[in-house]
């Protein structure tokens, strides 16, 4: 016997989608954040850097985990689209591995996604197994 599964307007989207929205989404919060805190709040420019980057790794990984326990198959395209702006910079930019300020937030942002993605797909997998 079959059970009814709820289906959502988020259950509808495929998770390569989300996944773009979760990249530009946090993308720009992160550029808001990064800007906006120098005004307003009187600190170092680093550590509103490294504070924008540390919020930006929390917010990918929230969404990996919920994508990725949607869909446990999407597990490794999910991962690359979301953190694709820190995987770029790593290849791509020079200073990148030089300046602490850039990669140890946004590295700790990667590693704490890949960690939320393994546990949802996990418990994807295993709510999926128990509802067939």
């Amino acid at each position: 016997m079959k059970t009814e599964k709820k289906n959502s307007l988020l259950s509808r989207i495929p998770s390569w989608a989300l996944a773009l929205f979760t990249l530009f989404g946090s993308t720009i919060l992160t550029i808001v954040i990064g800007e906006g805190l120098g005004p307003y709040i009187k600190i170092d420019p680093l550590l509103g850097e490294a504070i924008a980057y540390i919020i930006n790794g929390i917010i990918i990984a929230i969404c990996c985990y919920l994508i990725i326990k949607m869909n446990p198959e999407s597990l490794w395209y999910v991962l690359l689209i979301c953190n694709a702006f820190v995987i770029l910079p790593a290849l791509i930019e020079p200073n990148f591995w030089i300046s602490t300020s850039m990669w140890i937030p946004m590295c700790s942002g990667v590693v704490l996604s890949i960690i939320t993605s393994i546990i949802g797909a996990w418990k994807g997998k295993r709510y999926s197994d128990n509802h067939i």
